[in-house]
Parts: structure tokens; sequence; C-alpha cells
């Protein structure tokens, strides 16, 4: 896929060998396009790390968070079933209202670390 940022490089670098090509280019304008270059490699590098980090935050709390709150709300407004750890037994409306919960913890996910 050909990002902006990579098209941009792109570019740069064959405005840079055009130029020594043709021998138009001095020390001082191929240093500044390798740095210009350098920048927008680091700019993508840095980029890349944010939505790594975002994408690993967005995970965690859709795949963690939201199921707890989903079963915070089992455990205060159902009751557990005695011999059984982890059962727990409530009216449908416990279940559903739980599963809303879940459902606005998601959304609430999404807003915190969704692409942007």
């Amino acid at each position: 896929m050909w990002t902006k940022r990579y098209v941009a490089i792109c570019s740069l670098l064959l405005i840079g060998l055009t130029q020594l090509a043709t021998g138009c280019a001095t020390q001082q304008s191929v240093q500044d396009l390798e740095k210009r270059v350098t920048a927008l490699e680091e700019k993508e590098k840095a980029k890349a790390t944010e939505d790594k980090d975002r994408q690993s935050k967005l995970e965690e709390c859709v795949n963690v968070e939201a199921d707890q709150s989903y079963w915070e709300y089992v455990r205060l407004n159902g009751k557990a079933v005695a011999g059984k750890p982890g059962t727990y037994t409530a009216p449908v409306f416990v279940w559903d209202a739980a599963e809303k919960q879940k459902r606005d913890k998601v959304e609430e996910c999404k807003l915190l670390y969704g692409s942007r």
C-alpha cells in the first residue's frame, strides 16, 4: 500500500537522484534531501509506534475491561450459585443490563483508543 509519506520519500529520493545524474546537485542540496528523508522516516516510525500502542490499548480495553464490566454487574445484581464458583443466577433483565453495560464499555474504548 502506498502511503502519502512513502510517496513523498520516494519523490524526494527521485529528485535527489535526478539532480545527481544531471550534475545540478550540490553536496549541500544532497545533504538537505537526506535530512528531509530521515525526518520523514522518523515521523513515519513514530506514527507506526503510536498506532501499534493505540491498537493494543483498544484490544485490552475491549477484551478485558468490557468483559470485567459485564461480570462486575452480574456479581452485584445476581446471586452466586452455591458450590459452583464463578456461576451466577439472575433474572433476564440483569443479564440484558450487563450486556448493555459491556456494549457501552466497548463504545467508550473505541472513543478512547480508536483510530484518529
